[in-house]
């Protein structure tokens, strides 16, 4: 807390005695969260948790915008992007703001993946905008390092793979600088800050400790999906009347709204959805590999909150079958109620937690605030 509100070294102070040194990758994220404990202070959640809400809600709306671009009709993308806006995997990073590098990078990912398919018309503008967001995107959190890395790599492809044209070099221009700069910086950090840590830190890999941690990632998939799971019922205590309230009323609101758009004509999907499940599925894949490896050597323990990116993949791909078999819009309905139900009941858990730390947290908080 005292790093946050930035003493008496300043910001230089911060980065050199934090963050240097230091082997986690997204000192960007803790420089934003310095410079909004500097100007909210550390007395109350609602600034952090609306900058982390709204950038889940920026992802979503990109992630529509993308599927709508790669041919996905209307309602599709629209089922994809609530359902992900109300996936239960979101409510512990959202909640909690020391989770800010599981959110803010999937929104800078997403809004690299928007720059690279709209192209600014000025060609060193554009450069710039796809290097800067490809920069900031690896520094703002490290689970999605293999994501972002494998996206330059699928865009190296598509470009090498446009018929030979005068535009085609600018087109892997724009795939290589950002990537170049990227893996420079990521090179230097990585040599400055993480591998001097791993040498004196974390035990030998073996097929024992692989499995274990394969084991623990899909029990919290699955209890993340599951009500009433272990997931659900450590520490927290059965849903109240309000919340079975609000779950109810997310049925109703979407049961209304599903009956009168089932009357309407559907637009037929012009592609076909293999392609992006495939995607989503291996954005899980990837988004995992960075969590399991740590679990491996012992660096971090399998957490929820390790399951922000994942999760949404896991609950696209679940929207996107949906769609590609046809289902009524009742069953469509029946699927976000039942991920809201699940978040609700989740943020009743988070909230039970945190209000049982609110004596302590707030006499600590208050303490540092003033100084």
């Amino acid at each position: 807390a005292s790093l946050l509100l930035g003493e008496a070294p300043g910001w230089l102070g911060i980065v050199d005695k934090r963050w240097i040194g230091n082997p986690r990758i997204f000192f960007l994220t803790w420089l934003l969260q310095g410079t909004w404990a500097r100007i909210w202070g550390l007395e109350t959640i609602v600034p952090y948790f609306l900058l982390g809400f709204l950038a889940h809600l920026s992802s979503c709306l990109l992630l529509q915008r993308l599927l709508r671009r790669a041919g996905v009709e209307e309602r599709s993308a629209a089922l994809v992007a609530l359902a992900c806006l109300v996936t239960p995997t979101s409510s512990n990073a959202l909640f909690w703001i020391n989770c800010w590098q599981f959110v803010l990078p999937v929104t800078g990912f997403l809004l690299l993946t928007e720059l690279y398919l709209c192209p600014l018309r000025n060609r060193p503008a554009d450069l710039a905008a796809l290097s800067a967001a490809a920069v900031c995107t690896q520094f703002l959190g490290e689970q999605t390092l293999p994501v972002l890395y494998a996206g330059f790599l699928w865009a190296l492809i598509r470009a090498w793979r446009q018929p030979a044209a005068p535009g085609r070099s600018h087109l892997l221009i724009r795939v290589l600088i950002p990537a170049a700069a990227s893996a420079i910086s990521l090179v230097y950090y990585w040599l400055r800050c993480v591998a001097p840590f791993l040498k004196k830190s974390g035990a030998a890999a073996s097929w024992a400790t692989v499995w274990q941690a394969l084991r623990e990632s899909a029990a919290l998939h699955a209890g993340a999906f599951t009500p009433f799971s272990v997931q659900y019922g450590s520490g927290s205590v059965a849903p109240s009347p309000a919340t079975w309230g609000l779950i109810a009323a997310v049925a109703l609101i979407l049961g209304r709204r599903a009956l009168r758009e089932g009357r309407e004509p559907e637009e037929r999907t012009r592609i076909p959805l293999w392609p992006l499940i495939l995607a989503a599925a291996a954005i899980f894949i990837l988004s995992q590999v960075h969590v399991m490896a740590g679990v491996v050597k012992g660096l971090r323990v399998m957490e929820y909150r390790y399951t922000y990116l994942s999760g949404l993949a896991l609950t696209a791909v679940l929207a996107l079958l949906l769609r590609g078999a046809r289902s009524g819009a009742l069953v469509e309905a029946a699927l976000v109620a039942y991920l809201s139900g699940l978040t609700i009941y989740n943020l009743h858990d988070i909230w039970g937690a945190q209000k049982r730390l609110d004596d302590n947290d707030s006499r600590v908080l208050a303490a540092v605030a003033r100084g």
